[in-house]
This record gives structure tokens, C-alpha cells and sequence, in this order.
């Protein structure tokens, strides 16, 4: 789902679509197969966007016949349509998948290999869509010289395009990455060996929209909020069908709660004593009950059309099906540190491998980087793998079985390079 999907989406969710004038319906197929394409931009010349859902199914307002809509996927391109006269029937429209032109077949004997180690640019930040990879960074270590590169997993360029000053790269919720300016977004769009940057929003737009958006799943957008009147963290999810809130889980910290009560209760208080002491010593327990959930963390990630989310707290990791209902709790006990008393946790980061449907459990130790993947069905950690002891490494990402992470030369002109590591 593209920017300008989601602000249709967001629209819906409060309601303030309205259709006063010809609706129109439709279908978007996958020409050979005859399936629903789910995702699908499509736009009108007057600028009225919307997507296709879960069943490629997609409504239009259209003033005037004829009309041309454009539709764009990340894996079907670009098609445009004329729709001549008002249809009697649903409107059917198939599109073609366009061919996959990276190849990714490569075989090394070296586990760990330096991508860019012979070309003479810094890297400044990287992304994985479903396929591609996208790397930004300078020629030269010349800040006027700004490029973004287009390869495979691999690291072997297909293209590349001149941008002006790029700040980064963004990957959103649905897979999609955006090359970040210094006051805009474009979403990033490969066709054959050209690069297209399509959407252009501001960046404080941009970001009030897609920042508390912390996962998706078959639809369904997830959010995070403490709500005081209510305390602890409530996990929620809404879809673009209707502007119904769905409870997902309720988080607090209970155990730190309990702990910390003693120093602001203090002892109890007998009948009779002065009734504002009382008072006082009850607002700032529930002052401190407030501070404590406020910093409640629910690790979460979706997979597969799951939704999964770390109950820290309760020693659990939930599972959510497709749709929306919890299916599984298993429980854990990797996250806490032994060799401390009370509740205290590691901090950890979780990195998913979509394609391969597996996550990883990343976390510091000892001034190292440990990953280990996470056993699913067990809540348990597989054994570490032994990553490169190269203090320093950043954005450690993992894709199709392998990670990378950036990592710079110690030699001039001090190259910032991109490493694969195979797991």
C-alpha cells in the first residue's frame, strides 16, 4: 500500500468519505491466473485515489465518461484504463505480473563477503523490498555527488540515479521503501533497469501518518497507546473498512508496580488521621503507577499473516491469527537477566526474513552483537549465531537467509562498505 492508499485508508477509518456522485465497481485480476490483486493503487485524472482489498475489489467516484484510471502495483507496473461508458457490471480489469529480472542464483566459498569492496562510494544507508535491494550513498565521499543505487541480493547493480542531498531510506510496515530527502518522501519503484520515485509527500507528513503504524497484518494496521484514564500500554488494530477500534492486548507492569509501592505507601494509614496526608500519598501512588506503565514495551511482529507480540511481563509470546484472534501463548524466559532480582530485561530487537519466514532475536552482550532465530512453536532461542566481532557494525538487517549490516574501512579514504554474512 502505497502513501496515498493509506491516506484514503486513514480517511475512511474516520469517516469523512463521501460518494455523491457515480460509484463505480470493480475487480483488479491477475491476467494469467485469474486471482485478486490485492494492494493495487488506482487514481483518476482528478486526482481521487483509492486501493483494492483483499479481494481486488475497489470502488471509484466518476463524474464524467470517458474516463482513464491508472492502476500501480509494486509487482504488476503501471497500467492505465479508459472506461468509455457508465458499466452495467462490476468492472472487470486484469493486469500482468511483470517478470522478475534479478538474478539471484550465486554461489561462494566465502561465508563472508564484502559487497561493495571494489566500487568507489560510501554507503550511507540500505533497504531490502520483496526483492530488490536499495542503497544510498555518496562517489568519492563527496557530499554533492549523492547516489541511489538499484542491485540484487548480492550486491551487483542493475541502476542507479543522481539524487540531491538523501538523508535515508525508509522501509514502511507494507514492505514498500522511500528514499528520505531533506524535506520530502518518495516511494521507490523499480521497473526493468529504470528507477522510478513515485508519491511525492512532505517529510513531517509523511511521518505523523506512518510513525505510529507498528506493524501490519492481512490488512489490518496495528497500533500502541498508553491511555491514562485506563493505565498500561493497550495493542490495537483498525482496517480501512470500517473506523472500529479492535483490542488486541493490554499491557502493564505489574511486578515493578508492586515493588515499587512500598515507596509511596510507606504504612498504612489508621482511621482518623488527617485525610489529606491520605489523599496526597493516594495521588502519588497513582502518579507512580502511571510512570511505570508509561514505560511498558510489547515487542511485535507480524509474519505470514500473523501477528506476533512479546508479553514481557507475563513471561509470553502471543500469536494473533489472520484474523485478529489470539491463537497461541508460549511461554518464555530469554529475555530476563538471571543474575539480576526483580524485573529486569535484556533489550532486544526483533528482525524478521520474511521469504523465509523466520525471526531473529537481536540483542547486545558483553559489547557484542548475539542473533539467534526464535523458535516459533517453542519460544525458545535456536543456538547464536557466531556473527564477525567487528565493533561498530550498523543497520544489521536479515534477508533470504543472510545478514548485512554496513561496516567502515579502517584505511582512507574510509569507505563505509556493505557485508553479507551467510547464515
Amino acid at each position: 500500500m502505497d502513501l496515498k492508499s493509506l491516506f484514503v485508508a486513514i480517511m475512511l477509518l474516520a469517516g469523512t468519505s463521501s460518494f455523491s456522485q457515480n460509484l463505480v465497481s470493480g475487480k483488479i485480476i491477475d491476467e494469467s491466473s485469474g486471482n485478486p490483486v490485492i494492494d493495487a493503487h488506482i487514481q483518476l485524472a482528478s486526482g481521487f485515489t483509492t486501493s483494492s482489498d483483499s479481494l481486488g475489489k475497489f470502488h471509484l467516484t466518476i463524474s464524467k465518461f470517458p474516463a482513464v484510471i491508472r492502476i500501480t502495483h509494486v509487482s504488476y507496473g503501471q497500467s492505465d484504463v479508459t472506461i468509455d461508458n457508465w458499466p452495467e457490471q462490476i468492472l472487470i480489469i486484469r493486469i500482468q505480473k511483470m517478470v522478475s529480472y534479478v538474478g539471484e542464483v550465486q554461489v561462494t566459498a566465502k561465508r563472508l563477503d564484502i559487497l561493495t569492496e571494489k566500487d568507489d562510494f560510501s554507503l550511507q544507508d540500505f533497504a531490502f523490498d520483496d526483492q530488490n535491494l536499495w542503497m544510498i550513498g555518496y562517489l568519492n565521499n563527496q557530499a554533492n555527488k549523492g547516489r541511489l543505487w538499484l542491485a540484487n541480493s548480492f550486491g551487483d547493480t542493475i541502476c542507479s540515479i543522481s539524487v540531491h542531498h538523501p538523508e535515508g531510506l525508509y522501509k514502511d510496515v507494507f514492505g514498500n521503501v522511500h528514499l528520505l530527502g531533506q524535506d520530502s518522501v518518495f516511494q521507490l519503484f523499480a521497473h526493468k533497469d529504470t528507477i522510478h520515485r513515485l508519491y511525492p509527500a512532505g517529510k513531517a507528513e509523511f511521518f505523523a501518518l506512518m510513525a505510529p503504524i507498528r506493524s501490519a497484518f492481512n490488512g489490518k494496521l496495528v497500533y500502541s497507546e498508553y491511555l491514562p484514564q485506563t493505565e498500561g500500554l493497550h495493542i490495537y488494530y483498525r482496517t480501512s473498512r470500517t473506523d472500529t477500534l479492535f483490542l488486541l492486548n493490554i499491557m502493564r507492569d505489574s511486578l515493578e508496580e508492586l515493588q515499587q509501592e512500598d515507596d509511596y505507601v510507606g504504612y498504612s494509614w489508621s482511621a482518623g488521621q488527617d485525610f489529606r496526608a491520605n489523599q496526597r500519598m493516594g495521588q502519588r501512588k497513582l502518579n507512580k503507577h502511571r510512570l511505570i506503565n508509561r514505560k511498558v514495551k510489547a515487542p511485535l511482529f507480524s509474519l505470514n499473516d500473523s501477528l506476533w507480540i512479546f508479553n514481557l511481563y507475563k513471561d509470553s509470546l502471543l500469536g494473533y491469527d489472520s484474523f485478529g484472534k489470539l491463537h497461541k501463548s508460549i511461554p518464555i524466559d530469554f529475555h530476563r537477566k538471571k543474575y539480576y532480582s526483580g524485573s529486569d530485561y535484556f533489550s532486544f530487537k526483533i528482525l524478521t526474513d520474511e521469504l523465509v519466514n523466520k525471526a531473529y532475536c537481536l540483542l547486545r552482550n558483553n559489547m557484542e552483537w548475539q542473533i539467534s532465530e526464535i523458535d516459533l512453536k517453542t519460544g525458545k532461542l535456536l543456538p547464536d549465531v557466531p556473527l564477525p566481532n567487528f565493533p561498530g557494525m550498523d543497520r544489521i538487517t536479515v534477508f533470504r537467509n543472510a545478514i548485512y549490516f554496513l561496516y567502515p574501512e579502517k584505511k582512507y579514504p574510509f569507505y563505509s562498505r556493505l557485508y553479507r554474512f551467510q547464515l
